[in-house]
């Protein structure tokens, strides 16, 4: 590594991931740097190896030493690390042991009575040693005399904006690191949803957050409007989100019972408001409808649609009978739900505007609501009101419902069909209206049980191959196909990423999707925060990531 990116790694006062810290113990560090080893300057981290070796604290010290004080920290023992570095940044020396606490301390210096014998877990073997080792009594009287060329080889994390060796691509957020694989993720993602203007996503510990235009409580941050970047909604427990036009419902709890927030103006949150009130829902509350054990949920433009025990039950508008109720009522809707049928057991639902498709059990397609653009088949009414089997032929694995056709996964291998003329490639075979699933050539996509959502279509597509590269198709005015330009491709085309891919949800002009370390990265149109930043259109997939607590 060069002097300067040395001096640039020095310069950049990265970390912190607190974690492991529990009872309070005090710990104060004043080192008198000039004594060691002619040092002007050092570094000194502690690492938790029960954390699995997260930084817990970082700090860096001018000659005199002083510095921050390290977080409190619950008793026990922890990697410790001195980096000795001279006036232009090179390490000059590196010391490496254990600290076991509680600490004893006295008004000027920290008491550091290190175990011996132990090998520093974050450092390369061979270079660390212990205090012992090194022929030392305390750490401010000497240092190892080792020279290292970059701050890996002293056991460092590289900066997250600078991808260590082997690495395509670096787009990694405060307290990750680079590796040749993408992010080693602090806060994976298990699940994103895009809306008409808003989206959300959940972590992998169960807490969601939303960005966007926060019309109507939306994005769960009480009844404004204000477009904004990603923000956590109170509470945990979270297992599946669903966004729609200005409403966002899930999965939450043990129960797992269905929680919505946003518009409820026609009773899409399954709430009924009495009197005066506002209908709409500014932080997330329980259905009226006492759903429970509901295993997926997915939103419309102003309906809901939950899964439980293979019965699709839908609550909310039923303009163009878009939940498949007796009555189109388009005025008060149906807050109360309704079951659909006439469906056997299913297994899969998607929805999007006025319209819901299924799979059932035995891996065929059902639909209602509106069949503009023939985006169930062309064989159907423009309106179907009850639920109807549809593509009997085929026996889909996914099946991906947009604005203008539909696509599914028929063998591993993607079909799409519909008439896109608003929307031209979207079903992938250029401008021509095709009246029932149709082979997209030359695209295989990856399973369900690798990428728990494969395919994702709204005004364009993306899709997910069996390499679990991130192709995309369609119109890309403002980057949604994430190829770098605003060129729309007729055709399946790669993103423009080396990440491999599994999990993919596309709006109205935006896409996101979550890679194999549970990164997520989103692109297109950025008004109203709309992929999470402010700013210019993003043509690129660029990291999201979740907001600070």
């Amino acid at each position: 590594m060069t002097r300067a990116n040395l001096l640039r790694t020095c310069l950049l006062g990265l970390m912190l991931v607190f974690g492991c810290k529990d009872d309070v113990v005090g710990l104060t560090w004043n080192y008198d740097a000039s004594a060691i080893a002619g040092g002007t300057a050092f570094e000194a981290r502690i690492l938790a190896e029960r954390c699995g070796g997260d930084v817990l604290w970082f700090d860096r010290f001018g000659a005199s030493g002083g510095g921050m004080q390290p977080p409190d920290l619950e008793e026990g023992t922890f990697a410790f690390e001195i980096i000795v570095r001279d006036e232009q940044c090179n390490i000059i020396g590196l010391v490496c042991d254990e600290l076991s606490l509680p600490l004893a301390s006295n008004a000027h210096t920290s008491v550091i009575a290190p175990a011996t014998g132990a090998p520093c877990p974050m450092c390369n073997a061979g270079i660390c040693g212990t205090l012992e080792d090194a022929g030392m009594d305390a750490p401010q009287d000497a240092v190892m005399d080792v020279e290292v060329d970059a701050p890996e080889d002293a056991g460092m994390d590289a900066p997250q904006d600078a991808p260590i060796d082997g690495s395509t691509e670096c787009d990694c957020c405060a307290g990750e690191r680079c590796t040749p694989t993408g992010c080693e993720v602090a806060t994976p993602i298990s699940e994103v949803t895009l809306g008409s203007r808003h989206g959300c996503a959940i972590t992998e510990g169960g807490r969601v957050f939303c960005w966007g235009f926060a019309g109507a409580g939306a994005t769960g941050q009480g009844l404004g409007s204000t477009p904004h970047a990603p923000r956590y909604v109170d509470g945990g427990g979270w297992h599946s989100i669903a966004a729609g036009n200005l409403h966002s419902c899930g999965i939450r709890g043990t129960e797992r019972g269905v929680f919505c927030f946003g518009s409820n103006d026609l009773g899409e949150c399954g709430i009924e408001i009495a009197g005066g009130d506002s209908p709409n829902i500014g932080s997330p509350m329980r259905t009226d409808v006492d759903y429970e054990n509901v295993s997926s949920i997915t939103a419309g433009f102003s309906s809901t649609c939950i899964l439980a025990e293979g019965v699709v039950r839908c609550f909310g508008w039923n303009r163009h009978f878009a939940i498949a109720a007796e009555d189109e009522r388009v005025e008060e809707g149906y807050p109360s739900g309704v079951e659909v049928r006439p469906l056997p057991p299913i297994r899969q639902i998607v929805g999007h505007e006025l319209g819901y498709a299924a799979l059932d059990e035995d891996s065929l397609a059902w639909g209602w609501g509106l069949n503009d653009s023939e985006r169930l088949t062309s064989d159907l009414p423009m309106v179907v009101e009850d639920a109807t089997a549809f593509a009997m032929s085929s026996a889909f694995d996914y099946i991906a419902l947009g604005r203008s056709h539909t696509c599914g996964s028929i063998g591993g291998v993607l079909h799409c069909w519909g008439n896109p003329s608003s929307n031209p490639g979207a079903h992938g075979h250029g401008t021509r209206s095709v009246g029932a699933p149709l082979e997209v050539i030359g695209a295989e996509v990856c399973s369900p049980m690798t990428c728990p959502q494969p395919i994702s279509a709204s005004t364009h597509t993306c899709f997910i191959d069996n390499e679990q590269t991130l192709k995309c198709m369609g119109t890309n005015a403002s980057g949604e196909l994430g190829s770098g330009d605003r060129e729309n491709h007729l055709t399946p085309n790669a993103v423009d990423s080396a990440l491999r891919f599994r999990y993919v949800d596309v709006g109205d002009q935006i896409s996101c999707a979550i890679d194999e370390n549970g990164g997520l990265y989103c692109f297109g149109e950025s008004t109203e925060f709309r992929v999470g930043i402010d700013g210019d259109d993003v043509l690129r997939p660029t990291r999201l990531c979740p907001p600070a607590e």
